[in-house]
C-alpha cells in the first residue's frame, strides 16, 4: 500500500494487542469485530495537519483485476471494511474509493491525480453520515448521504458494506454498515443503505486501485473484502476459495469466480 504524499504521516500499525505504532499515537482497539471473523491485527493513519494541499491520511493499492473484471457479467461487485471509529463523530468518516489510479485528497473530501473514482468518502463536503461518492476527472461528481448514526455512542466498531452496480450507460454505489453486535444480512442492507448513482459512465475497467482515507488519527480498519456477493464479504473466509492480495496487516480478499 503506497501512502500519501507526506512522509510524516504514514501508518499506524499493529498486531492483537497494539504492539507496533509510526508517527502518532495508536487506537484503543485490538482489531477485531464480532460480527466478521479475523485473525487481529490492523492499520491506521497517523495524526494530520490542517493543511488541504497535502493528499493526507490516505493509501491506495494496485488491484489484480479491474473492478469491471470481478464485476463480471451482472456488473455486481461487492465491498466490505471493518473499522474502529474511536472518537465516535460522526462527520469524520473513513473513505473507500475504487479509482483508477488517484487516491484521497484533503481528508477523504477528494481525489488526486485527475482520478475517476467510486466509493464512499466526504465528497467535497463534511457530513454526518456514511456518504456515498463518485468523483469525475480529479473533481466532485455526486454525494449522496446514507441515513444513520455511524459511529454511535456505544458502537465504535463496524462493518462498511458497499455494493457496485456497474451498467452500459448508468454506475452505481450503495452504502450501509452494521455495528459489531449486529446480525449482517443483506435485507437488512437493502432496507438501510444509501445509494448515489454518476452522473456519467464510469468505465469500470479502468478501475484498478483500491485508495482509503480516514479523517481522524484515533480510527483504524483491516479485513477490506471484495467479492461477487454479500455473503463472500460477509462469511467466514475459506483459503480454498479466496484470492489473498494482501495489505500489511489489513486484507484485501476476493473470492474466484
Amino acid at each position: 500500500m503506497t501512502a500519501g504524499s507526506n512522509n510524516g504521516e504514514g501508518f499506524i500499525y499493529g498486531s492483537s494487542g497494539n504492539s507496533g505504532t509510526e508517527n502518532g499515537s495508536k487506537p484503543d482497539w485490538d482489531g477485531v469485530v464480532n460480527n466478521l471473523p479475523q485473525a487481529g491485527g490492523y492499520v491506521g493513519l497517523s495524526p494530520f495537519s490542517d493543511d488541504q494541499t497535502q493528499d493526507r491520511n490516505n493509501a491506495r493499492r494496485l488491484l489484480a483485476q479491474s473492478a469491471g473484471a470481478m464485476a463480471g457479467a451482472d456488473g455486481i461487485l461487492w465491498m466490505s471494511m471493518a473499522v474502529h471509529f474511536e472518537d465516535q463523530r460522526f462527520n469524520f468518516i473513513p473513505g473507500l474509493l475504487l479509482t483508477d489510479g488517484g487516491g484521497f485528497s484533503e481528508r477523504s473530501r477528494d481525489i488526486t491525480d485527475g482520478s475517476t473514482g467510486i466509493g464512499i468518502g466526504h465528497g467535497t463536503a463534511w457530513g454526518g453520515d456514511l456518504n456515498a461518492v463518485t468523483y469525475n476527472a480529479g473533481s466532485f461528481d455526486t454525494r449522496t448521504i446514507a441515513a444513520g448514526s455511524f459511529g454511535g455512542a456505544g458502537s465504535p466498531d463496524n462493518v462498511i458494506i458497499l455494493k457496485f452496480e456497474f451498467g452500459p450507460a448508468t454506475d452505481s454505489v450503495t452504502t450501509w454498515y452494521f455495528g459489531e453486535d449486529e446480525v449482517m444480512s443483506e435485507l437488512a442492507f437493502d432496507g438501510s443503505a444509501g445509494s448515489t448513482t454518476s452522473t456519467f459512465d464510469i468505465d469500470e475497467n479502468s478501475l484498478t486501485t483500491l485508495a482509503a482515507g480516514f479523517t481522524r488519527a484515533g480510527n483504524a480498519y483491516d479485513e477490506i473484502r471484495i467479492g461477487d456477493t454479500f455473503n463472500d464479504v460477509v462469511g467466514i473466509p475459506e483459503p480454498s476459495s479466496l484470492g489473498l492480495l494482501g495489505l500489511s496487516l489489513a486484507a484485501f480478499l476476493r473470492r474466484r469466480r
